[in-house]
């Protein structure tokens, strides 16, 4: 018994030492925060989304795959500039990579090693995974410095990797995953309210966040233009001068030739962006689970406001109700008013996101309290952003970030400086979210465990040999079914595609299939394209104007070629 309990005590004291060590090397630390993140990817994803050649694991979803039939025709694609444009798809007019919202630098980078990539290629389980470490870092690294306790540091961290609104985009639209952009946005402008300037982080992160996906840029747009205007106006501590300016224009000037560059910006004002006020967020978007708590019950909202989901977990929500107990009991008026500025500063983001977030139709659950409008001009420059809900994340996290900040600081006046027991506390609240999330996360990992087995329906031969002779391929008339076979069987035989799936289609895109619809009932069919005709009725129209035109049938479609 006695060796037994040397033996215990003996790895007890070498575990504390091995924490000790842990604790005094900061590059330690964040290799725990981002395997925390990989533990967290294994734990709601399948090690199935990792296979380089699995790419039909991503047929026969929404989004998902309209992203990867983007990255298939970008791969196909000669390099030009900018680098983004895909040509052969939506043909004629083309599109870019950004709108097929494909990551483009994560596209670019897999593309300039596409001769030695395998055909199914795919990047998107292991860009969610490098989305999950990052997070986990980013978490880390808002609240070691301001927690000082390794372990409360790591219970925020996995509440953060526990995010609802992160979790809910997975393998459904994987650029917007990226929510460690927004937390490093979060944290660039904490620092910059307590006078520290990370402009060259700005430069990076406003860069990357373009290229990522044009809404992570504005979020975080948004959050930089206050720090601008924060630095201003505290321009006695810091003052204004010709570098400070270049400091402040040279994040937005590298992002917008960033963008420029991957021609993020081809495609704005070319189509009108329906939609506003539609899919916005409802005022109860911070405690309202939709369907993902257990011990919630889900509240009403308006119909497409899913697109403003903020949950951020019952555990979370419970550390905010704790912190506004605690101030309350702990307020200083003197300590507010010493806060004054920064509290200011984060109000004006807080409300100018949240009134981008709301838009201009304002619902608290299922009854829109007002509506308004403004000139037609703004709300043209607005309806470019229509999913606005969306603009709800950074607020999300701006609340979780001030939740668990009062409730640690609250806990460690209660206790006296005990650590232990504040950590017990702050991992209690990780049991609850892993609890109140537990159903979402198994419901989704069954989703997205199990292996999609793609059973192509567009088997006839005739498809393979489209590429000998033709080089376009038009389908008629413009409706999505089996669009993502065709795209394939476009990109596999080197062939142009006049429609797809994409975030934006030019002005000109309904009338162009209209007139090729009518060239061909006048009987005068382009010599190198082949058209896929849907519907009987358009082909029974087409044959009339010319008996001689040859029409197969191939699987359910009828493949005119003339």
């Amino acid at each position: 018994m006695a060796r037994r309990a040397s033996g215990i005590t003996n790895l007890i004291q070498t575990a504390q030492h091995g924490l000790r060590a842990i604790i005094r090397r900061r590059w330690l630390r964040y290799a725990c925060y981002g395997s925390a993140g990989v533990f967290m990817y294994l734990a709601q994803c399948s090690a199935l989304h990792l296979n380089l050649n699995g790419g039909d694991a991503f047929m026969g979803g929404h989004d998902i795959t309209a992203h990867y039939i983007g990255w298939q025709f970008y791969r196909a694609e000669p390099w030009g500039l900018p680098l983004g444009r895909i040509q052969s798809y939506m043909h004629p007019f083309g599109t870019t990579i950004t709108q097929t919202d494909s990551i483009p630098w994560v596209a670019a980078i897999a593309k300039l090693f596409s001769r030695w990539l395998p055909q199914k290629f795919q990047y998107f389980g292991w860009w969610t995974l490098f989305c999950f470490i990052m997070q986990g870092v980013m978490a880390g690294r808002l609240f070691d410095a301001r927690f000082r306790s390794f372990l409360a540091t790591m219970a925020a961290v996995t509440l953060l990797l526990l995010s609802p609104p992160m979790m809910y985009r997975l393998f459904f639209h994987s650029a917007l995953v990226a929510h460690w952009l927004l937390l490093w946005a979060v944290y660039l402008f904490l620092e910059a309210l307590d006078g520290r300037s990370h402009w060259r982080e700005w430069v990076l992160n406003l860069s990357l966040s373009i290229v990522t996906h044009p809404y992570l840029f504005a979020m975080n747009f948004m959050m930089g233009f206050w720090c601008t205007v924060h630095a201003v106006c505290d321009h006695r501590a810091h003052p204004l001068n010709r570098w400070s300016l270049v400091h402040a224009a040279l994040p937005c000037l590298c992002s917008l030739a960033a963008g420029f560059v991957f021609g993020v910006f081809s495609s704005i004002g070319k189509a009108p962006a329906i939609g506003l006020g539609v899919w916005s967020a409802n005022l109860n978007a911070f405690f309202n689970p939709m369907d993902w708590s257990v011990f919630l019950k889900g509240l009403d909202y308006l119909k497409g406001q899913y697109a403003g989901f903020a949950y951020p977990g019952l555990g979370v929500l419970l550390a905010g109700f704790m912190a506004l107990i605690l101030v309350a009991a702990r307020w200083r008026a003197h300590e507010f008013q010493a806060a004054g500025r920064k509290l200011i500063f984060l109000a004006l983001v807080v409300l100018s996101l949240m009134a981008f977030a709301v838009g201009p139709k304002v619902a608290f659950g299922s009854r829109e309290l007002f509506s308004y409008e403004l000139p037609h001009g703004l709300m043209e420059m607005w309806s470019i952003f229509r999913a606005t809900g969306r603009f709800v994340w950074p607020v999300c996290y701006l609340l979780v970030f001030i939740s668990l900040l009062q409730y640690w600081r609250g806990l460690d006046v209660l206790s006296r400086g005990r650590q232990s027991r504040n950590v017990l506390a702050m991992w209690l609240l990780v049991l609850i979210q892993v609890a109140d999330l537990s159903w979402a996360a198994r419901i989704r990992r069954w989703q997205h465990s199990l292996p999609r087995q793609y059973t192509p329906t567009l088997v006839d031969s005739a498809w393979e040999r489209l590429g000998d002779r033709y080089k376009h391929l038009i389908a008629l008339p413009l409706d999505y079914s089996r669009y993502d076979e065709l795209a394939l069987i476009a990109v596999r035989n080197g062939m142009t595609l006049n429609y797809g799936y994409v975030s934006r289609e030019h002005p000109d895109y309904v009338a162009k299939a209209e007139e090729d619809i009518r060239k061909l009932c006048q009987g005068v069919p382009d010599a190198q394209t082949a058209y896929v005709i849907k519907t009987e009725d358009l082909l029974a129209r087409i044959q009339t104007a010319n008996p001689q035109l040859n029409a197969t049938c191939a699987d359910g479609f009828w493949l005119v070629a003339p």
